[in-house]
């Protein structure tokens, strides 16, 4: 009788899921990336997946990002990367460089062949500011994904990081179960 009881508002807690959450998921490239994001990350071994979320319910919902699982299309679950595990691989692109406002200029093939900087970017040390660091994480963090309470009608859409050589359309064919409920980007 207790295991009834205790069941019931597990299957209860699924069906809401199902009947009045809407999940939708996308494997994003560079172009489809938020001005200033650092999308270096790609070229580092990390994907972005997408996120969104809307309670279609009467009632409130609560997401938690530990229920959120991300398949690759060979069925093998990828690793959830935080910011603290991107940020120092994609420090490389940001020597020299002393305040974080976005992704950094390109340079020139004769800035590259001569060994030239950048004019106003970039510094010749080799090293990177504790502002840039803050802010590659900072970005990273304000995009992830994060446990909320969704009001009826509310809607939320955020990235979920992982650990992928593919990203973009290469990842296409995977899928994001939450709560038993599959979809694919």
């Amino acid at each position: 009788m207790l295991t009834v009881l205790l069941l019931l508002p597990l299957l209860l807690i699924v069906q809401s899921v199902e009947n009045g959450v809407e999940l939708k998921s996308a494997s994003l490239s560079r172009p489809d990336m938020p001005e200033h994001f650092p999308y270096q990350l790609l070229g580092e071994g990390f994907a972005v997946i997408q996120i969104e979320l809307q309670n279609n319910s009467k009632s409130d919902w609560e997401f938690f990002v530990d229920r959120l699982e991300v398949y690759s299309k060979k069925g093998k679950q990828l690793k959830r990367a935080l910011p603290t595990d991107i940020t120092p691989k994609i420090l490389k692109y940001y020597t020299g460089i002393t305040d974080y406002s976005g992704h950094p200029e390109a340079r020139t093939v004769r800035e590259e062949i001569y060994r030239e900087n950048t004019i106003g970017v970039r510094t010749p040390q080799p090293m990177v500011s504790l502002k840039t660091v803050e802010g590659i994480r900072s970005v990273l963090e304000e995009h992830q994904v994060k446990d909320i309470r969704l009001e009826p009608g509310e809607a939320v859409e955020a990235f979920y990081y992982v650990k992928s050589k593919d990203s973009g359309n290469k990842l296409s064919g995977g899928w994001v179960s939450l709560d038993g409920k599959k979809v694919e980007f």
